[in-house]
């Protein structure tokens, strides 16, 4: 699926990158980065920019390929284009997808992070076990001696 963010054609660094990589693992041709259906996982926007990438195992072409961003939600903001709320047409073809391109997130199942857990209540007669070691050890030195 077409999901990940593919080097731009027009930038002479992102495409001789591009291009050299593919080189390297022997893939040529105008192909674009594939990833498998659901393949892109939520992560910090400081690693992709949409806030999904999918991770080596998902990516399907190019071979021995790396993790890679994926492109954005379709009806989401997208940091990729100039004006975030509202990319033209070109920057859609590019930065965003509606294909079934994303993890479905579950939310956690527990208590909720708002309750605090309860505390274990310490043993209110500890100072009595004292007391009562205390006072054998007494009794017991008091029959030695005598």
């Amino acid at each position: 699926m077409d999901c990940a963010i593919n080097p731009v054609k027009d930038s002479s660094d992102s495409e001789t990158e591009y291009e050299q990589i593919l080189r390297e693992i022997g893939q040529t041709g105008e192909r674009n980065i594939e990833v498998v259906p659901k393949g892109c996982m939520p992560v910090s926007e400081d690693l992709c920019k949409s806030g999904f990438m999918a991770p080596i195992e998902n990516v399907t072409f190019p071979e021995n390929a790396l993790a890679t961003c994926c492109k954005c939600k379709e009806g989401e903001a997208c940091p990729y284009c100039v004006n975030e709320e509202s990319c033209t047409e070109e920057e859609k073809d590019m930065f965003v997808t509606d294909l079934d391109c994303f993890e479905e997130t579950i939310p956690a199942v527990g208590p909720s992070p708002s309750e605090p857990e309860p505390e274990p209540e310490p043993p209110s007669s500890s100072w009595k076990w004292y007391v009562l070691a205390a006072l054998i050890i007494i009794l017991g030195l008091i029959f030695v001696f005598i």
